[in-house]
């Protein structure tokens, strides 16, 4: 279903704020009519519903205590997804974990009109260690069919008290009712934040606990949301996190991002890394030290980049710590690119550590420090007239190039002791926007002649730049051999026979990679009564339009900006002229944030194309996105255009 028809068409049901007055479910409390139940009210296509579901948090004396319980209707088993589940578990450095107990799950069924429950055993329930931080608690629900019913319920404690987990009221499926209440020591200081694109009703409550407290009197805090039907929210193309517009809220205890630097900066498993002496590499900073900054700069990132090997682990925090880092060679995250910060300053560049998260999961809300929200490093050059992002983490980027995974839009940088920006517009010194500085470049230029049996006899030479370099290079990687690749190739493409293939620059990141192509091509050119038909573009350039919905509320986000550049000259076979060419096209989004050019000139015996699409900035707001989709629509239509050429008479 349409993710706007689900998110917007409902908007007047919606007004699910609205406290239900009617009957909860209760655990082991299933009817007939439940299970007999065959499609959702409201979205008819819907492969599972959450008939109910209810959280209730408690902060005790310090700890939290989290008791949850949803009811589910599958619709579907097949497709829903939803007979699997599992529950994330913090555990800090110092040893502090979060603990799930008393986890009571059933599976109904109906058997000859009676219900029939299936119980989850202890044993089908395992632990998947995520990394040394994080764990998932999962199981997977027995016996489910179509028209099952699950239900579940447990509870979580955690010594972490200063951060009530979000609490989701919308899914991927509809949500017909939850409950969500909150309840803490007057106290306590909690601020919210609220997700998605509806406002959230709550009400607001406070009774005496009965007990001395350091004010005199205890006095609890109660907090309560109530929803009735929220439709499912379906993830679309192009955007960080999925989770920054589902409805939901979240309650965390007040601090600044000043006060997470500090803990950083003192912090053994980051701070005092950045401080480590490295003495097997002194002899190796006296030597660059010698270079200019630039250059300098480029050497130890290139060492640090082939020397050691990415883990696969996030962290803000390192797991080995630089120095059995330099002798183990493999680490996490903050490991790598604590150890590159630490050798650029050493080397006089001045590099700050920048702190995020990685991008799948949405950027920071400056308004909602903590720890917690972090788990990503990497580092900013800012001496003299050199301004650069440095992560080397990925065996295949550029020096100044991000993985995907680092690039989010904004964090924080880490300078002395306190929290700042380099951004010289930015009032608050706090929070810092990361400007994607990823760039992907493909340009080509082919030179066609026809076969007597009108095949196209290809000599393309193809360069890539950026981040179409790393990502070429990493599928280049793959492969044992030249012939491999070749191979693979003609496999992909059946109307493809390669002759010779060339690849320059593989093994230098600094230089752009070029590949230089000869090729027979069949299948491009049809012959009807007489005339030529060949597209114009061979195959090249936009093939698909990622936007489908008619309409978008979400901003857009690209991996990178992006330039397609291809130049095709076609030697007009003898005896032929030209009988049609496409008319020149040249679109544009407003403000120059992208646009497609296509034109095609006849000079003597020779017809050149060049089709040129561009996107300007990796991020666009969703006012360009009627303009963007207009600009793939006519980039694809293009795409099939055909030269027309006759025979001459």
């Amino acid at each position: 279903m349409n993710t706007f028809k689900v998110a917007f068409i409902f908007s007047l049901l919606i007004l699910i704020m609205i406290r239900s007055n009617g009957q909860k479910s209760k655990f082991g409390e299933v009817t007939l009519e439940e299970l007999k139940d065959t499609v959702h009210q409201y979205e008819m296509d819907a492969k599972a519903a959450l008939i109910y579901q209810q959280g209730k948090a408690s902060n005790q004396g310090g700890r939290l205590k989290i008791d949850i319980y949803r009811k589910i209707k599958i619709y579907d088993s097949k497709l829903s997804g939803w007979d699997d589940f599992g529950v994330l578990l913090y555990r800090s450095n110092r040893g502090n974990t979060e603990r799930i107990h008393n986890l009571v799950a059933y599976t109904y069924n109906i058997e000859n009109n009676k219900i029939v429950k299936s119980k989850l055993n202890k044993d089908e329930v395992f632990t998947d260690y995520i990394s040394d931080n994080l764990r998932e608690e999962k199981f997977a629900m027995p016996n489910v069919k179509d028209g099952s019913i699950i239900e579940y319920r447990y509870q979580i404690f955690s010594p972490f008290s200063y951060r009530v987990p979000k609490w989701n009221f919308q899914y991927e499926i509809p949500c017909n009712e939850s409950d969500y209440y909150l309840e803490f020591p007057s106290y306590y200081k909690y601020f919210k934040r609220e997700y998605g694109i509806t406002p959230l009703v709550s009400k607001s409550s406070s009774r005496s606990a009965g007990q001395a407290s350091m004010n005199g009197q205890n006095v609890l805090n109660t907090v309560e949301y109530n929803t009735n039907y929220v439709p499912s929210l379906v993830d679309v193309p192009f955007l960080l996190d999925i989770n920054e517009y589902r409805l939901s809220v979240e309650y965390q205890g007040k601090t600044t991002w000043d006060n997470v630097a500090l803990g950083l900066k003192s912090s053994k498993y980051f701070g005092r890394q950045l401080k480590k002496p490295l003495s097997p590499y002194k002899t190796f900073i006296e030597e660059v030290k010698l270079l200019p900054v630039k250059e300098r700069a480029e050497k130890i990132y290139s060492k640090v980049q082939a020397d050691f090997t990415w883990n696969k682990k996030y962290g803000k925090y390192t797991d080995n710590g630089v120095d059995k880092l330099s002798k183990e060679r493999i680490g996490n995250i903050a490991d790598i690119n604590l150890l590159l910060i630490n050798l650029l300053n050493k080397a006089d560049i001045k590099t700050y550590p920048i702190v995020s998260r990685r991008r799948a999961e949405g950027p920071l809300n400056e308004l909602f420090p903590g720890f917690s929200e972090l788990n990503y490093v990497f580092g900013m050059i800012a001496v003299g007239d050199l301004k650069a992002f440095v992560d080397a983490t990925d065996k295949f980027i550029t020096f100044g190039e991000l993985p995907l995974r680092a690039i989010n839009t904004n964090g924080i940088l880490l300078k002395k002791v306190r929290t700042t920006s380099i951004d010289q517009k930015a009032n608050k010194g706090l929070f810092m926007k990361i400007e994607n500085p990823n760039s992907k470049e493909i340009s080509s230029y082919n030179l066609v002649h026809f076969s007597e049996d009108f095949d196209l006899k290809c000599n393309e030479s193809v360069k890539y730049i950026g981040t179409a370099a790393s990502s070429k290079r990493r599928s280049l990687s793959s492969y044992s051999s030249k012939y491999e690749f070749i191979g693979k190739l003609e496999e992909r493409n059946s109307n493809y026979s390669i002759d010779s293939i060339k690849i320059l620059n593989k093994e230098i990141l600094s230089k752009p990679l070029q590949i230089n192509y000869s090729y027979t091509l069949n299948g491009n050119v049809y012959e009807i009564s007489g005339k030529l038909y060949i597209n114009a573009l061979l195959g090249n350039g936009v093939q698909k339009n990622p936007f489908v919905s008619e309409e978008r509320r979400f901003p857009i986000y690209f991996d990178s900006k992006m330039k397609e550049n291809y130049i095709i000259s076609f030697k007009i076979p003898e005896g032929y002229e030209v009988d049609y060419l496409p008319e020149t096209v040249n679109i544009g989004i407003p403000n120059k944030m992208g646009s497609y050019y296509f034109n095609l000139q006849v000079t003597g015996s020779i017809i050149q194309v060049h089709s040129r699409f561009l996107i300007n900035e990796a991020v666009l707001s969703p006012q360009y996105f009627l303009s963007l989709k207009k600009l793939y629509d006519k980039a694809i239509e293009i795409g099939h255009q055909k030269i027309v050429l006759k025979k001459v008479d």
